[in-house]
């Protein structure tokens, strides 16, 4: 039986993971998404941020497997890629919450 621990392909995917999601505007960006689908210029304003830098997030997050997208003429509508996401977001608030001893919401 593999472990996690001898298998360093998967340890090695695990840490990609993790770097993706290692900068606070795709933490944020996915915060965003979870309450509902969200087009690109809805998440620019929201996190006021331009266009461009929202997309080159977007596709990080897209291409680690997190989000998706759905395209509807020119528009794209991106929302969470399964419920995994929601439950590493939440897991990581609750994780945070017991450690401190507060309690957060989406």
């Amino acid at each position: 039986m593999l472990t996690v621990q001898n298998d360093s392909q998967l340890v090695d995917r695990m840490v990609v993971f993790f770097k993706q999601l290692g900068y606070s505007t795709r933490v944020r960006i996915l915060c965003y998404l979870i309450q509902e689908p969200r087009k690109v210029s809805d998440i620019a304003v929201h996190l006021n941020m331009t266009l461009s830098s929202v997309s080159h997030q977007l596709r990080v997050l897209r291409e680690a497997g997190l989000v998706s997208g759905q395209r509807q003429g020119k528009t794209i509508t991106y929302q969470i890629k399964d419920d995994h996401v929601a439950t590493i977001i939440q897991n990581t608030l609750d994780h945070l919450a017991h450690s401190q001893g507060d309690a957060y919401d989406l």
